[in-house]
């Protein structure tokens, strides 16, 4: 009998990927006969996978699938798959699953999973199985390129609560890299919620190739003056404004953090009474404009409180990629598969993926209404941040994409949440469909909207 692993996605290159150079998948058998294992044995190489033969008296199988990444002298693991098969005796053999490991590849033995009994990852089809994988989980790379990044070592200092954060990769295109941040919360429950914030092209996107080099760009961890590092932008989104309890807590040891930084000042993170919750205000012609944007948004808090997933993709410029394409929440799902099978980080029996919440800052509403549009079906709300492509195009906009006008409307006659954040009573056209609130959550609600006002109220803020 011959058995057969193919990749069951057209759109990712699984076996030519650039990450992905170094393949061993091998098979081991079990006869009746012998209750004994023999040894691994590697399958055959071909244009579309593997194949290999298994014995007519075997009873016992188990399928190992290994990738690496080779990046100078550093060998990086990033699939491992064990998954054992019952092989019944039989003519017409229809492979049985009956469990697989969860774990790390770096450990070697990992937890036997037997519900389900089916590995997340695979699929099954007589003695045909298929890989069925999007995303792979390239931390331990990324960090080794980037992990010495002042916003990096400045968000983990400022961290407020318990949270694990997760590089991954989509295989399938742009956005290639993608942070995840699972609360602790969370990690132990078997309903996942998860939610995708998107950033616009002119703030917190960069610009990076969909290859090996781009991952190795420094922008990820290097900011330019105005052009903000893919860490400068995972430390504001994710950063809790800081009380004065935790500001006076922190201060010794974040100034001794800055002390080991170099380079231009406006690159690096700033003092630490910059990331407290107090708005500061910026001359111009002649009046004090609030910088409402410059305060931490503090997603950190509400994705631990309410038990979301906080999946923030770095952004090549402007371009939604696989974001925007139909089956959207298949690959959501399919990259928090691959962090529940490949480490510890999501740790119940067996997980439940919910839709995912879409949320888009500004200019990223084009891709966001865009892939809202594109997987009706599968979005579990919207959060907008004062967003653009609502109604209208602004000069130099995609004019292919879709208005919010058109999806948002529809999604609410779904009964699918949706919120606007901002200042939409000055700017019902800019941020509302058509002007119209019926039916969207709109914040701050109107006993606090007065907080987007300058100057004061005479009754104080």
């Amino acid at each position: 009998m011959q058995i057969r692993v193919s990749n069951a996605n057209r759109a990712v290159p699984l076996f030519k990927h650039f990450l992905l150079t170094r393949w061993h998948v091998t098979i081991e058998q079990r006869t009746a006969a012998s209750g004994g294992t023999a040894p691994a044995e590697p399958m055959t190489q071909t244009n579309d996978g593997f194949t290999g033969m298994v014995d007519d008296s075997t009873r016992w199988l188990r399928l190992a699938v290994r990738a690496s990444c080779v990046v100078g002298s550093a060998t990086y693991e990033l699939i491992h798959i064990k998954q054992d098969f019952n092989v019944p005796p039989r003519a017409d053999t229809t492979l049985e699953p009956l469990g697989w490991k969860k774990g790390a590849p770096s450990d070697p033995i990992g937890l036997y999973k037997g519900i389900p009994n089916l590995h997340p990852l695979l699929a099954l089809n007589g003695n045909n199985v298929t890989l069925d994988i999007h995303f792979v989980d390239v931390t331990d790379l990324y960090l080794d390129l980037h992990g010495r990044s002042p916003w990096f070592l400045a968000m983990n200092v400022l961290r407020g609560t318990d949270r694990t954060i997760r590089i991954m990769a989509s295989l399938g295109g742009h956005p290639l890299i993608w942070y995840v941040t699972v609360p602790a919360s969370c990690a132990g429950i078997p309903k996942v919620k998860p939610a995708v914030l998107v950033m616009p092209a002119d703030y917190g996107a960069i610009f990076y190739d969909n290859s090996l080099p781009g991952i190795r760009t420094s922008t990820h961890g290097k900011s330019a003056g105005s052009l903000q590092s893919g860490l400068e932008t995972l430390c504001w989104t994710l950063t809790e404004p800081l009380t004065d309890e935790r500001y006076n807590a922190l201060l010794p040891r974040y100034v001794a953090l800055r002390k080991t930084f170099s380079g231009p000042a406006d690159d690096l993170p700033q003092p630490l009474h910059h990331f407290r919750g107090v708005l500061t205000y910026q001359p111009s012609s002649g009046k004090l404009v609030p910088q409402y944007w410059d305060v931490p948004m503090g997603v950190e808090r509400a994705i631990h409180d309410e038990k979301y997933i906080l999946m923030l993709p770095v952004m090549n410029g402007g371009e939604g990629g696989v974001l925007i394409q139909p089956g959207l929440r298949k690959r959501i799902s399919n990259a928090i598969n691959f962090l529940y099978s490949h480490g510890t980080t999501l740790h119940y029996e067996s997980i439940d993926i919910g839709k995912p919440v879409l949320s888009t800052f500004s200019q990223s509403g084009d891709n966001v209404f865009t892939s809202a549009d594109r997987n009706r079906d599968d979005i579990g709300g919207l959060v907008l941040f004062e967003p653009q492509y609502m109604n209208e195009h602004l000069p130099g906009e995609d004019r292919n994409l879709t208005f919010g006008k058109a999806v948002v409307p529809e999604l609410l006659r779904r009964s699918v949440k949706v919120v606007v954040v901002g200042r939409y009573r000055e700017r019902p056209r800019k941020y509302l469909p058509d002007g119209q609130a019926d039916g969207i959550l709109t914040l701050p609600d109107a006993a606090n909207y007065h907080l987007l006002a300058y100057p004061l109220p005479t009754s104080g803020g």
